[in-house]
């Protein structure tokens, strides 16, 4: 089988914040490790304000599974 990734934008939706765009990451590297993927990406990107990825260490901080 084919080890299988995800790549988080950090994307803020419409009508939302940064926070809940850093939660709704949270979700989904929660829901991907109970699915069985292997790696999540963080994508770096810097002036964009509908991205919440500029900050990649505290991003994954904030994403990363507690053990």
């Amino acid at each position: 089988m084919i080890d299988l990734s995800v790549l988080e934008l950090g994307r803020v939706r419409p009508d939302s914040d940064r926070r809940a765009a850093l939660d709704e990451a949270r979700a989904l590297t929660q829901h991907a490790e109970r699915c069985g993927y292997k790696r999540i990406w963080v994508a770096e990107h810097h002036n964009m304000p509908t991205v919440t990825t500029a900050a990649t260490s505290l991003v994954i901080a904030h994403i990363a599974p507690v053990r």
